[in-house]
């Protein structure tokens, strides 16, 4: 399966279990299996999954994050 495949199914999945376009911190961590902390530290050097920050909340897109999980399974193959 490509890469843009495997993003738009990861991401249709995560949408039809959520219901949103848009995860929270916490739910986001879980998903990638990292601590919430992580994820502010990884914002906090720019690098991690993209975000959008939405008034005080921060929000990760389910497409964003489906294109994180295909890309370090790829690192990992890749090695």
């Amino acid at each position: 399966m490509e890469s843009q495949d495997e993003i738009k199914f990861l991401a249709k999945m995560l949408f039809e279990k959520y219901n949103t376009l848009a995860l929270d911190t916490n739910v986001a961590a879980e998903i990638v299996g990292k601590s919430a902390i992580t994820l502010k530290l990884d914002r906090a050097e720019s690098k991690g999954i993209s975000y959008s920050r939405v008034g005080r909340f921060i929000k990760y897109s389910v497409t964003d994050i489906a294109t994180y999980l295909v890309g370090q399974r790829q690192q990992v193959v890749g090695a």
